[in-house]
């Protein structure tokens, strides 16, 4: 995600206090005071006169309040992502032109609930006072970074009618003034109703009257899908059920489908659950405990089938799809997302789970199959039987952004998930993950039209290799954290005997190997940090804004990844 130069901000106050012991802090917390000189204090006694805000359409008079479905949510400030604003002295809050709240008290908060849309997004505020300077106090936490208000705001006396709408112009307005934190003005502190920890400063115009400050905050991938635009700017259609689901999401028309905060079960039942055959297959770490394999055509089985169903529901995107869950994230249980085919596709905030638990190989968390250009941001997966995302088929142009990958699964081998991600013949950025409680495939990429740069990302507690690359596939690696892994990277042939390995190019590009880690791997045989630079294409797409060091990445990401970001909701079974 792109927005403002301010780096992110964490909110768990022993987060911020270990990034700034080992020297990271500086660019996660700013300091309470900007610049060199002391901001003059601002005039916070109760005001004089009762404040009102202008009737002049300039300023959003006339705006009827907004029942925008982006704009709900049962949680309040620390909960989960939304703005929270206070002024001096009355305010409207516009967000994408939606009146989403008015105050009139000074110095009293309101925190909105709030899921803001990839693409361009403007947060805009109306601030009058008679007698003082309008000023503004303002926090949007987003699922993985905030905005308090600073000098980066843009303001303006003279607005244009259409200040609140992304499309208009703000490069002429002036920057706001800012005036320091709270604490910086006698009598400015602000009472429980803004996010805790809140980095936001006062800023402020020179004079008294009425001002809008504004901020855009544009959501967009980095990497190789960073031109991918979802459904753009089409007007969000809310499917609450599965069945509303599926038809919103199958047309290639330009659509942004959003789905309600919460479980959707969205598992087939009755005569829609298919009846099908695996094959018990004892565990190596325990010949006591079997899985069931569903069987590919050329492969038998060497004792006797037993019956097995599968209930997962495919759900087929079309292309120019933006797919978003609202809030804290929607949660859908049983449901496998299909990319086949499509371009210009976009899942956030989404946690896919409870895809036939019981079975191997009946079903991924995503499968993308000839695609081209697509983005998953903050996703979760959990209990998947076969891959978390799987691409095939020369997919290219793909970006997967603060996801989670849990791989706890008490009914497969080593209590952990076996198959991870595979990324055959595809061209795709991952950044800002978390792979955990996996057995290998962390990812794995196969074929030699695979191109991919991995960042940022951590693996933590996997029993076999966490970084493969097989059949000449190149990969990038940086600044990337391992613990606890048997074998942080794994290049190995085709096929036994051939020498079609895999590339990697990870020594000296910043990654942290702690504990228990092994060794790296040649085929069966221990290695040192491989450094095929000459053999990965270099990477030419911008990216060293979202490029974090990997002991900065590694406190950010267990925290900030997957659906709902800091504030996950658990994954509840129907």
């Amino acid at each position: 995600m792109i927005g403002h130069d301010r780096a992110r901000k964490l909110a768990a106050p022993a987060l911020l206090f270990a990034l700034s012991a080992c020297g990271c802090g500086t660019d996660v917390a700013q300091t309470a005071v900007r610049g060199a000189e002391l901001p003059e204090p601002l005039d916070c006694s109760p005001p004089s006169v009762p404040a009102r805000l202008p009737d002049d359409n300039h300023f959003g008079g006339g705006a009827s309040a907004s029942n925008w479905e982006l704009a709900t949510g049962a949680y309040g400030p620390d909960q989960g992502p939304g703005i929270g604003v206070a002024a001096l002295d009355a305010y409207r809050l516009f967000v994408n032109g939606h009146l989403l709240a008015t105050g009139t008290a000074s110095l009293v908060p309101t925190f909105v609930p709030l899921t803001l849309l990839p693409g361009d997004n403007v947060i805009a505020v109306v601030v009058s006072a008679e007698a003082r300077p309008p000023a503004l106090l303002a926090e949007l936490d987003e699922l993985e970074r905030t905005y308090g208000s600073d000098a980066h705001w843009k303001v303006t006396t003279n607005p244009p009618l259409d200040f609140a709408e992304p499309s208009s112009d703000d490069t002429l307005w002036d920057s706001a003034i800012d005036r320091g934190a709270p604490e910086a003005s006698p009598g400015c502190a602000v009472d429980a109703g803004l996010p805790s920890g809140a980095d936001a400063h006062f800023i402020s115009t020179a004079g008294p009257g009425t001002a809008v400050f504004r901020l855009d905050v544009r959501i967009a991938p980095v990497g190789f899908a960073a031109d991918t635009t979802g459904g753009g700017d089409a007007e969000p259609v809310l499917a609450s059920t599965p069945d509303e689901l599926l038809n919103a999401v199958k047309s290639d028309d330009p659509k942004v489908v959003i789905v309600p905060e919460g479980v959707l079960d969205t598992r087939r039942t009755g005569s829609d659950v298919t009846e099908t055959v695996a094959c018990p297959t004892p565990c190596s770490d325990d010949a006591s405990k079997l899985t069931y394999n569903l069987l590919p055509d050329d492969k038998t089985c060497d004792v006797d089938t037993v019956p097995a169903t599968r209930d997962e529901r495919r759900i087929k995107l079309g292309s120019n799809t933006t797919l978003v869950g609202l809030g804290r994230g929607a949660l859908l249980f049983g449901g496998s997302l299909d990319i086949d085919g499509t371009k210009n596709v976009i899942v956030r905030n989404l946690a896919l789970y409870g895809v036939n638990p019981k079975l191997i190989e009946a079903g991924d968390g995503i499968t993308i199959d000839g695609a081209d250009g697509v983005w998953v941001d903050h996703a979760t997966f959990n209990l998947i039987s076969d891959g978390f995302i799987d691409s095939t088929t020369s997919s290219q142009n793909l970006t997967f952004s603060w996801i989670k990958n849990d791989g706890t699964n008490l009914d497969a081998c080593n209590e952990r998930h076996p198959r991870s991600n595979e990324l055959s013949d595809t061209t795709a950025t991952i950044h800002h993950t978390l792979w955990e409680h996996v057995d290998g495939r962390a990812p794995l990429s196969t074929h030699s039209n695979s191109r991919v740069h991995l960042f940022d990302n951590v693996v933590n507690d996997d029993v076999d290799y966490a970084v493969g690359s097989s059949c000449e596939a190149e990969v990038l690696l940086e600044e990337s954290t391992f613990e606890h892994v048997k074998y942080p990277t794994a290049k190995f042939p085709c096929t036994e005997g051939s020498a079609d390995y895999g590339f990697i190019d990870a020594a000296g590009h910043g990654n942290v190997y702690g504990p228990d880690v092994g060794r790296h791997r040649l085929d069966d045989t221990d290695a040192a940090e491989p450094a095929d630079a000459a053999s990965v294409a270099p990477v030419t797409y911008p990216y060293l804004q979202a490029l974090d060091p990997a002991s900065k990445a590694s406190l950010l990401v267990p925290v900030w990844a997957g659906a709902g970001g800091h504030w996950p909701l658990p994954l509840a079974v129907p």
